[in-house]
Order: C-alpha cells, then structure tokens, then sequence
C-alpha cells in the first residue's frame, strides 16, 4: 500500500518576505540588496530607525562576507583535491594494459626516431579516436614483445586537438571576493532617494573625461626631504579622546558623524569607528576610505611652498577594489573624480599608493613612477604560514591592478611619462612581527603613510601600532 505524502501548504498569513526567505522557496536567492530594500521599507520615515538600520547593513555586510570567503575556500580545496584524484587515476588506462603495453598512450610519450633522424626525439602527437574491438587474434599479436609500446595507427578520421585553456584559482578566488565586497558597499547606499549631483559608490559613467597632457617637467619632492611632514596630534589631545570614546556612551555614538561627498558619498557610524580603531574589530573598507581621505587633507595642509603639488596620491580602496572584480575602472565616476578631476596637479606626483583587501587580509602596493618599481606593502610578510599562496595572489592582484591603473592613466591623460611594461615588482620586509588578518587593516595604513618609497621610517610593530 502506498503511503501519500502530505502537501506543503504555505500559510495565508504568510508575507512576501517570509515566503521568499522559506527553504522551500526555490523562485528567489535572497541577498544584501534585498536586506537593505527591507530595512528601507521597515524603517522609513522614521531618522533614529534610519541610523539603526545602517548599523543592521554594516553587521549583514560583514556575515555575507564572511560566508563568501568561507566558500571560495572550500571551491579552492574542491580543486586542488580533485586535481589529487586525477593524478591518481590517470595512469590507469585498461585498453592499452589490454593491447599489452606499459603505459598509457595518451600521457606525455616520445619515441625515439631511426638513425636516419640522427637519434632527435619526436613526441607523438595523438588524435582523439573511438575505441576498437580487438579480435582474439589481435590481442595475441599486439601482446608480442616485438609490438610492445609500438606507434599505434587508428583507421579512423583525424579529430583535430582543442586545447583548453586551464582556469587560474588563485584569480577565481581573487574575483570572487572582490565581487562580494563590491555588492555588500553598494548596499549600504541602496536608497530610495539620492541626493542630486551626488556620486555614489559604483556609479558608472558612459563617456570619458578630455584628456590632459602632462604637462609637469619634474616631480614632487618627497615630504621626508622637503621637511612637510604632517604634525602629530597633541598626546594629550589623543588620550583624552580615547579615553572618551572608550565609555559607555553608545548613545552618543549611535548615530552618522562622517559624511563626505567627494570624489562620492561617504557615510561612517560612530560605533564603526569605536569598534575598529578602539576595539577588536577588522578595518572595513568604508572606514579604510575615512582614513585615507584624512591622511589626503593632512598631506595638502603640510605642503608649505605649494599645496599643488603633492610627492604621492593614495588612490581609495574602490580603485583596487573594482578592478579585481573585473569592471571597467576608467568608466567609474569616483575614480575619473579622483584621477582626472583631482585638486592637486596628479602628474607631479612621483608614487601612487593603493590599498587592496584581499582574502587574507589588506596589503598596499605602491608604483614608482621614476623607478618604474611596483612594491607589495604586506604587513603579513613575517608570518611563514601560507607564504607561498599569499605570494601568488599577490602577482595575480598586482597584475590586474597595473593593468586598471596605466588603462585610466593613459584614458585621462595624453602622453604619461612611463609606459606599463617592463616594471620590476619588489616585496620589502616591512615588518619582522607577526600580525593577523584582523590587525592588517591598521597595519595597511599605518604603511602608507610611513613608508618613503625604500624602508618604514617608522617602525611597524605591535607596540607602535597601538
């Protein structure tokens, strides 16, 4: 008798979220922009709500982040284990054990020519075929010594070989993740209203600007040289204000204190900052962005003679961030803002630094415009664990990055000064302790602004960085 399976009835009362959320919806994958749509209906109308939800978008960034990496690893190991069961089975041929020889003659094979050739050796090229049907007759013949290992000959139509073209991991992962980062950003500002003449994070733009020549004849001296070192803060300025805002004063806290709007919007919460400046937390790429724009404006304040002129430009995360994930950097309305539209003469400028966060951590990498010399600033140098992964996707990210970079130079700007090849790639010790992958934010910025091109001027150890 057989048994009926009861049927899934979804209840009337049921919302659309809670159907599109249920494990038997199969219609819809649920993902950061449709959170953020929720909390914009749920929370609309309503400014304390608002900034609550900001808060609720950051912490879902940072869980859809963290799945994300989790599952490129687990594809990174899915390779690499099958590519060990390939190994293993591919000298198990049985047709040519059948046939009576030693190996397979599909694998990598060459037979030594007649004296005629003068002994050179001529590698098989075999074609794809259908398998035959041996005789009892054949299969005695071919398994006589004289046939062992012979040249077979196939009555059959040649099959021309495709050789497929193999696929890097390493750059898979690399894609991946910064794809993930690049949805998780857009969703903070996935808001139903957008300020007019705002840019926003992601913003494409159709056309191009005018290019410009460069016109400057030399570069900017370096500040270590010229004297025009930012001032340090007071240190009693400095400990009053961690004292502060390490106080139970989260409503004082819990609300937007930075927004900035150029070279796009820019929006931080207060408990952002507290928690990955003052706490455990890991450098986000939004505060990263907060940083840098204030190492910029403290950069333009110290120049005394022209404040024109500037020895580096620090391109924001989006830079590195987008051209890992594939797209059009040049087309990106921050980045043309940044680049093509700067405040300061950009030609003049001798390094270009830019951070990158990748799967195990942020690094920067600075270009040398003089030297033509790319250096990769890892605060995880010292750590040996996983060096040789961290080296290769380091290659693969410069790569991408110096491709992006010289596309926008030489899309806004008419002869620059270099071209993008032949550019020796260095990997400086920048550091001789070992930090983690949650102290590599700090230690990312802390090496742009302490690093003069040859060596830290101020050392980067735990102690320092604190």
């Amino acid at each position: 008798m057989k048994q009926r399976t009861p049927e899934l009835v979804v209840p009337a009362t049921t919302t659309r979220a809670d159907s599109l959320g249920d494990a038997r919806s199969a219609y819809h994958s649920l993902g950061p922009r449709d959170f953020a749509n929720h909390l914009r209906r749920s929370c609309h109308g309503d400014p304390v709500l608002e900034e609550l939800s900001l808060m609720l978008k950051q912490q879902n960034a940072k869980c859809t982040l963290s799945m994300s990496l989790l599952r490129s690893r687990m594809q990174a190991d899915m390779l690499s284990f099958a590519d060990r069961i390939v190994s293993l089975v591919r000298d198990r041929c049985r047709c040519c054990e059948k046939r009576g020889r030693s190996k397979c003659i599909s694998l990598n094979w060459s037979d030594k020519s007649s004296e005629d050739a003068q002994g050179i050796e001529q590698k098989a090229l075999w074609t794809v075929a259908r398998r035959l049907e041996m005789s009892d007759e054949e299969d005695l013949k071919m398994g006589s010594p004289e046939h062992l290992d012979a040249a077979p000959v196939y009555d059959n139509p040649v099959v021309d070989n495709q050789v497929m073209e193999e696929r890097n991991p390493t750059l898979d992962i690399i894609g991946l993740y910064a794809q993930v980062i690049v949805d998780t950003v857009r969703s903070l500002y996935d808001t139903a209203e957008e300020e007019p003449n705002v840019v926003y994070f992601g913003n494409m733009e159709a056309t191009l600007p005018k290019r410009k020549y460069a016109m400057s004849a030399s570069f900017a001296r370096s500040p270590w040289l010229s004297g025009c070192l930012p001032q340090p803060p007071p240190i009693s300025l400095v400990n009053k204000f961690s004292t502060w805002i390490s106080r139970d004063n989260d409503s004082d806290l819990d609300s937007l204190w930075f927004e900035h709007k150029f070279p796009r919007m820019l929006r931080v919460n207060a408990v952002c900052v507290k928690q990955q400046f003052f706490g455990a937390h890991p450098l986000d790429h939004e505060v990263a962005v907060l940083a840098l724009r204030r190492f910029n404006q403290l950069d333009v304040e110290a120049q005394a003679v022209s404040k024109y002129l500037l020895w580096r430009e620090v391109l924001e995360p989006d830079f590195s961030t987008h051209a890992l994930a594939g797209e059009k950097v040049a087309h990106i309305k921050a980045v043309q803002l940044q680049i093509a539209h700067a405040h300061h003469d950009i030609t003049a400028c001798q390094t270009f630094y830019t951070p990158v966060i990748l799967d195990h951590g942020w690094a920067a990498y600075m270009w040398d415009m003089i030297r033509k010399e790319i250096h990769i600033l890892d605060p995880l140098c010292a750590q040996p664990v996983g060096a040789e992964k961290r080296h290769a996707t380091h290659q693969e990210a410069v790569s991408q990055i110096h491709e992006a970079l010289f596309s926008c130079l030489n899309e806004f700007f008419a002869r620059w000064h270099c071209t993008s090849d032949r550019w020796k790639r260095k990997s400086p010790k920048i550091t001789r302790e070992v930090f983690t992958r949650d102290e590599s934010g700090m230690c990312m910025l802390h090496a742009i602004r302490h690093y003069d091109g040859e060596k830290m001027t101020w050392p980067l150890t735990k102690e320092k960085l604190s």
